[in-house]
């Protein structure tokens, strides 16, 4: 029995990992049946020795944005020093390769773990990838660097347009001498007067009329397919099968399915990938299939970092093979591929897709209502990822 307390008894203890939202109604009714304490991460063995002595008595963990990252992720060398009293374990987050679900599972007794899927981050995840694709079709890295330089809109524009080539080993353009402020003789400020279409030889293009590669057609997938459509792009999509028709029905755009990477790249000018990490789905974009891309193409990412194979993307920016990349998340995070960091034709986003107030408050409301439903014996209702090795 899950039982929560009987009218005599003690609330159960719920652990709070990071920032949390204390003011909200949902919150008020939680804790009038849990007590929550805000836990403060200092050490990882600070950390184990807390969880076997003051909060030993914990019932479950509600981890709200980046979990037990403060620490290293939760790995099956940690379960056994997890308390005897825990029985589960909730994350607001979509993505959960950071915890050892089948080692949480595996202990005695057995710890569910909940992730929250992406309905509620679905909205702004797509948001940021329009945001993104709009970005790298604009050039706006390059404008905003030379801009900040130059401080002259004008010579901001001149600068990037006099047509030298651009220099995709460097991912910059030829063009952007950082000495010019210091030779008024540089020649590129012969150039009197520009539009701003061009970064080097590059063009500043609209997204319309071009084809997205949409990778994962989940709801986050669906509703970057959404905007993207609503901007003018053909939208197509890969997954291992096709939508069921009662989701097609909905989406309120046309969207081709292909189920072999091999047909949907080398019709894509962009790719945008939104998929959960799995041993399938590690290091996708690789040389192989980003080589199947057409010339000049670009690539983003806001699902889980290490689907892009980062020296791979690399690679295929210095080529001049990939025209631009666009990552909110990325392999190895919170490290970073040092050669990405400078290019001009990168924009690299700390993990934010989601990172809105009210997505926060969403996610953590989900958290709660799977805790309180283990502990009132509905387990029917909660939404767990690791059921299966119980």
């Amino acid at each position: 029995m899950n039982n929560i307390q009987s009218p005599l008894t003690v609330k159960p203890k719920v652990l709070i990992f990071n920032d949390y939202y204390a003011d909200t109604k949902e919150f008020a009714v939680f804790s009038q049946t849990f007590k929550c304490v805000h836990y403060k991460f200092s050490t990882r063995d600070a950390f184990i020795k807390d969880m076997q002595s003051v909060h030993s008595d914990t019932v479950a963990f509600l981890c709200m944005f980046c979990g037990l990252d403060p620490i290293g992720s939760l790995t099956a060398d940690l379960v056994p020093h997890l308390p005897q009293s825990l029985r589960i374990i909730v994350s607001s987050s979509v993505g959960y390769d950071h915890f050892d679900t089948r080692a949480l599972a595996a202990r005695s007794p057995p710890i569910l773990f909940c992730n929250t899927p992406g309905t509620g981050a679905a909205a702004p995840v797509a948001d940021h990838a329009l945001l993104l694709t709009l970005s790298l079709y604009r050039q706006q890295p390059a404008f905003e660097r030379v801009l900040a330089l130059s401080g002259d809109m004008a010579a901001a524009r001149a600068l990037l347009t006099s047509g030298r080539p651009w220099d995709a080993s460097a991912g910059r353009p030829l063009l952007a001498d950082l000495k010019y402020r210091d030779d008024s003789k540089h020649h590129i400020l012969e150039v009197s007067a520009s539009f701003g279409d061009r970064v080097g030889d590059r063009p500043v293009e609209e997204p319309r009329g071009h084809t997205v590669a949409v990778l994962g057609f989940g709801p986050i997938g669906r509703a970057i397919g959404a905007r993207l459509s609503a901007i003018g792009m053909h939208v197509c999509y890969y997954s291992r099968n096709p939508a069921p028709a009662s989701v097609t029905e909905k989406l309120g755009y046309h969207a081709k399915h292909y189920s072999r990477l091999a047909d949907i790249l080398p019709r894509a000018q962009l790719v945008v990938a939104a998929l959960p990490l799995t041993p399938q789905t590690r290091h996708l974009l690789n040389d192989d299939t980003l080589a199947l891309l057409p010339q000049g193409a670009r690539v983003i990412n806001v699902g889980r970092g290490a689907t892009v194979d980062s020296a791979a993307l690399l690679r295929a920016l210095r080529s001049g093979r990939i025209h631009g990349a666009g990552l909110d998340v990325i392999e190895g995070e919170p490290q970073i591929e040092p050669g990405l960091l400078d290019r001009w034709d990168v924009i690299i986003t700390p993990h934010i897709g989601s990172s809105t107030r009210q997505n926060a408050i969403q996610a953590q409301g989900v958290c709660m209502t799977n805790i309180t439903a283990f502990f009132e014996n509905r387990i029917d209702s909660v939404k767990a990822v690791n059921k299966e090795f119980f």
